[in-house]
């Protein structure tokens, strides 16, 4: 991950994760966010994603 940061001008980016749970875990939000310099300029780059959905890793209800 260190070289990839390093050599900006590789297409694979770090992005940091960040999950919360609710519902006693079923409910799941996931944020990724994202930020490199930009290829040739000193413009800095950034991307978000958020993903909303139940758990599926919870065992069955009984």
């Amino acid at each position: 991950m260190r070289e990839l940061r390093e050599d900006g001008k590789c297409r694979a980016r770090p992005y940091l994760g960040i999950r919360v749970t609710g519902w006693s875990g079923e409910l799941v939000s996931t944020l990724f966010f994202g930020i490199w310099p930009a290829i040739e300029s000193l413009d800095l780059c950034t991307a978000a994603a958020q993903v909303l959905g139940e758990n599926s890793c919870q065992e069955p209800w009984n």
